[in-house]
């Protein structure tokens, strides 16, 4: 079995440790040849590293993955499994990576979504994770998460793709807030009081954008949202604390560049009742001191 991931980052660098077997050849590709030249792996084309391969894991921020797809598209075979690991919305068109997918790859090309608590780092170090798979075929599904079987990450399957597409994004918008609450110096109490009154705006984010409460409920989503929030390795926390102490910030994380296509998407359902968000718009894009703005719930 052959997998190609695209991205050598700290996310794929974990993947390819945990699901190396004897049995399977793992070649990755990044536009950065200096990562991989750090890894000591290979420099190989990407219709090297691509053609033939089985799944192609996709270890790329959000705002990569069209370009990526655009790229990828000549080179995928009709029994090739596209598994997005981004966690984001694409700025300029407002849509998921698995929106994207579908516009994008080749119609004989499968695709699965994974969201979970894997925060790289850990899972890397062989410690515990868990994720939901999810895909438009339960048969894709489980050959995803049959690629986790014998590894220390326990992947579930869901068919509830939009849940678990839309759950990774939510999770990351709301973690800027939880780390915003950190740097302006919240309690545990007060910041704990936040994590949960979150929780209960993104069940109703997540019915608005057609995904199913049980699906954010899961362990595994449920997890990732609170390592997202509170995990100093989550670049989404490290930027909303810097946002608190500072009221500004030079990183570009998932969170912040989804949070403006996720509003637009959202008037256009004529949702407006969710305090929080709205909140972190004032603070994010209006560029309010996050003092004044983010007032105690």
């Amino acid at each position: 079995m052959k997998i190609a991931i695209i991205g050598a980052g700290e996310l794929g660098q974990a993947l390819g440790k945990i699901l190396r077997r004897d049995d399977r050849e793992i070649l990755f590709w990044d536009r950065d040849e200096e990562k991989l030249n750090q890894l000591n792996l290979p420099l190989l084309s990407l219709p090297e590293v691509v053609a033939g391969a089985e799944f192609i894991l996709l270890c790329i921020p959000s705002w990569s993955v069209r370009e990526a797809l655009a790229i990828l598209k000549p080179y995928l075979l009709r029994h090739s499994i596209a598994v997005f690991f981004s966690k984001g919305i694409d700025g300029p068109t407002g849509k998921l990576p698995m929106e994207m997918a579908g516009k994008l790859l080749p119609k004989n090309v499968d695709f699965a979504v994974v969201s979970g608590a894997m925060v790289a780092e850990e899972i890397g170090a062989g410690h515990f994770g868990a994720c939901l798979v999810a895909s438009k075929n339960i048969l894709i599904s489980d050959k995803v998460a049959e690629l986790f079987k014998g590894t220390n990450i326990l992947a579930l399957t869901s068919r509830d793709l939009k849940g678990v597409a839309w759950s990774g994004v939510l999770k990351n918008v709301y973690a800027l807030g939880m780390g915003i609450a950190e740097g302006l110096g919240w309690t545990v109490n007060e910041r704990g009081l936040l994590f949960g009154q979150s929780n209960e705006e993104i069940l109703r984010l997540l019915k608005v954008f057609g995904g199913k409460k049980e699906t954010w409920l899961s362990a595994p989503i449920l997890a990732d949202f609170a390592t997202t929030s509170f995990d100093n390795h989550s670049l989404n926390h490290q930027t909303g604390v810097e946002i608190g102490r500072t009221g500004h910030t030079d990183k570009k994380s998932e969170g912040l560049v989804s949070l403006a296509p996720l509003i637009d998407r959202l008037k256009k359902k004529g949702s407006k009742d969710f305090l929080i968000l709205f909140n972190l718009v004032q603070i994010i894009i209006g560029r309010e001191d996050p003092r004044q703005v983010f007032g105690k719930y």
